[in-house]
């Protein structure tokens, strides 16, 4: 069993590895396995990737998230440019029904509807979890 301080220095590296994250904006503390990730990022994606390379790090039994997301200024978008967005991704997306509703408040999207199988409600989340100006997403898709 790794110690505590091993753990939060795997999981740092881990982050300083990934790519899509700037690892110097997200602070690691752990308690017997949760590691808490805090600090500020640019978009939603960056601190989504934050989360899975944390849970990637052996002997991580879960991730406490207090990142926010700060958008800078050129990535800000209407709501009504979001739901846009969103639509167009999802109607173009073979794997996502076309049963799904959107709804934006100030950027955080949730989305509701049907899907017949949890990757097509994975899929939904995932496709406009990724797009600018997007600072949260609710999954509430019923199977």
């Amino acid at each position: 069993m790794k110690t505590t301080e091993t753990i939060k220095n795997d999981v740092e590296q881990e982050l300083r590895w990934e790519p899509s994250i700037c690892a110097t904006k997200i602070g690691v503390s752990v308690n017997d396995g949760v590691v808490e990730l805090d600090g500020h990022v640019g978009s939603l994606f960056e601190k989504w990737a934050a989360e899975r390379a944390a849970l990637r790090v052996a002997n991580v039994t879960s991730v406490a998230s207090e990142i926010i997301v700060d958008l800078p200024f050129e990535n800000v978008r209407t709501d009504e440019a979001i739901v846009l967005a969103a639509g167009n991704q999802l109607n173009w997306n073979l794997q996502v029904q076309e049963t799904i509703e959107i709804k934006v408040s100030k950027g955080w999207i949730t989305l509701h509807g049907t899907a017949e199988w949890q990757y097509q409600k994975e899929e939904a989340a995932r496709v406009v979890r990724s797009l600018r100006g997007v600072t949260a997403v609710t999954n509430e898709i019923k199977l």
